[in-house]
């Protein structure tokens, strides 16, 4: 699913992150610095947009790769990190780009068996985008208001589904 997918990428960029520039005792790093770097190279996915929301249950669901301390309250610090005891994971070596993003939402489901058609027209003295052949990829009506969903959010623009009279 694009939210399973999203904690992944994110679980990954933060043990990337991690891994490129281990905290020690006498250096450690900021739990939300260490956010922030992962967040810019997920392409933009920070805590927040994973299912765990917060800190601490992310910090559970690693099981204890990562060494931290609180020196005041509400300061969480990294202060060390063992490789053994991290859950498997992807390097992450660059930020995505608007073309990788779309993996996270709707995919296809199979080879598609012919073209996508994008055409651009005015409708009402507005210019309107036109997708066609979905279906011949495996996509159903609701995985096509799925991928119409996702282009709202992402795009700020509006998006719906329709069948073709014509």
């Amino acid at each position: 699913s694009p939210q399973e997918a999203m904690d992944r990428l994110f679980l990954s960029a933060v043990l990337t992150a991690v891994s490129e520039e281990p905290p020690s005792k006498q250096a450690p790093v900021l739990i939300s610095t260490l956010f922030g770097k992962a967040s810019k190279l997920s392409g933009g996915v920070g805590i927040k947009q994973t299912t765990w929301k917060k800190t601490a249950p992310f910090l559970e669901s690693i099981g204890g790769c990562l060494d931290t301390r609180e020196p005041k309250k509400g300061v969480m610090e990294v202060t060390g990190f063992n490789k053994g005891l991290a859950p498997d994971f992807d390097f992450v070596t660059a930020p995505l780009n608007d073309e990788d993003d779309v993996a996270l939402g709707p995919a296809a489901t199979k080879k598609g068996a012919g073209p996508v058609i994008i055409s651009e027209r005015r409708v009402r003295d507005k210019n309107v985008t036109f997708v066609d052949g979905l279906e011949l990829w495996g996509f159903t009506k609701e995985t096509q208001a799925e991928l119409a969903k996702e282009l709202r959010r992402k795009l700020s623009s509006s998006a719906s589904v329709h069948e073709r009279t014509g």
